[in-house]
């Protein structure tokens, strides 16, 4: 019989707790699961129900209070890296979309989508403007690449943080509500470039309140006060 592949990230008891000052204030408590390549999953729940803490955790943009996050095939724990290691890490593993775009508002959507790739010194120097150029080719915005964000509307602006986020061809895409600011046919455009992700073998984890997007995902991820109450295979 088939061996049953190895997870690509691992979930194990994160709980993440904030110190208020006079209050503590648990997001998470406790979640754990596992995903594997090619999965394009979804963190569904309501306000406050601790799904942008989830992804942030996964991510490395946040530090856990307790629990582990083992990812590739070695299982390494990105909760025992220091914060140099951690950066280092997101740069050449995870791709991160956010739903404001977070551009730099002073740089070109082609500066933008190479600052990756000079910060993590992945791919050599002569050949990430044309990686950059056949990326945002891709994307559709390949003619406004010498524009700063203010210059583009929405959903060019997404699509220039998607292009950032997939600059360095990472295994690991995380996007936090990408279409929440965007009209329903430049939200089908973003969610088709994350699904096709998906198919080449990447890991999409995408936060969304939007239902009709189930279409998309092969697995739902419910929260409710910080806790996974459903999963569910959509596909």
């Amino acid at each position: 019989m088939p061996s049953t592949p190895l997870p690509c990230l691992r979930a194990k008891g994160l709980t993440r707790i904030y110190n208020t000052g006079s209050a503590c204030f648990s997001a998470l408590k406790d979640v754990s699961f596992d995903v594997h390549a090619g999965e394009f999953i979804a963190v569904t729940g309501r306000s406050g129900s601790g799904k942008s803490t989830l992804i942030n955790l996964l991510a490395g943009l946040d530090r856990a209070t307790s629990g582990t996050i083992q990812m590739g095939a070695d299982g390494a724990d990105i909760t025992l890296l220091s914060e140099e290691e951690l950066a280092w890490w997101r740069g050449k593993n995870a791709g991160i979309v956010f739903q404001f775009f977070q551009l730099l508002p002073s740089l070109s959507v082609l500066e933008n989508t190479l600052l990756p790739m000079d910060l993590c010194g992945i791919h050599p120097k002569r050949e990430r403007r044309d990686r950059v150029m056949n990326l945002l080719e891709e994307l559709g915005i390949a003619d406004h690449a010498s524009k700063l964000p203010r210059g583009l509307s929405g959903g060019e602006q997404q699509r220039a943080a998607i292009a950032r986020a997939l600059v360095n061809d990472p295994e690991l895409i995380f996007a936090d509500e990408p279409t929440g600011n965007l009209d329903s046919a430049t939200g089908s455009l973003v969610m088709e470039l994350f699904a096709a992700q998906a198919d080449k073998g990447k890991t999409v984890i995408m936060v969304t309140h939007d239902l009709d997007l189930a279409q998309f995902f092969s697995r739902t991820i419910t929260l409710s006060d910080g806790e996974i109450v459903e999963t569910e295979a959509t596909a």
